[in-house]
């Protein structure tokens, strides 16, 4: 059985690896979500979160966005080994239940 935690190994710390996915990988947009992802050489899947201030203000429903993001990831990451995906959120300015759901929608739509 594979260990369902979402540990170390599968983040990605680097700001180069943020940058070289940003630059060098297949890109996927779904309303503000974009998802860029790049093989890794590894036997693992590792996610990055980029959601900035401008993006949403306020620090609890940044986190709580980067919540739901990593347990979808967490949830399916099997299906995911050898590559490096990076989330990046633009273009929304508060985050409603009704957001956040859709959101989830989306995110579930990439990752299933």
């Amino acid at each position: 059985m594979q260990n369902q935690g979402f540990g170390r190994r599968n983040r990605l710390r680097v700001s180069r690896v943020f940058a070289r996915a940003r630059e060098l990988a297949s890109r996927t947009a779904r309303g503000p979500i974009t998802i860029h992802a790049i093989e890794n050489g590894l036997d693992h899947a590792r996610l990055g979160l980029s959601i900035g201030r401008r993006s949403l203000p306020r620090a609890v429903d940044r986190n709580r966005l980067k919540r739901l993001a990593r347990e979808v990831f967490r949830k399916g990451k099997g299906r995911y080994a050898g590559y490096d995906i990076v989330i990046t959120l633009r273009g929304l300015v508060s985050l409603s239940a009704h957001t956040l759901n859709q959101i989830e929608g989306q995110l579930r739509k990439i990752f299933p």
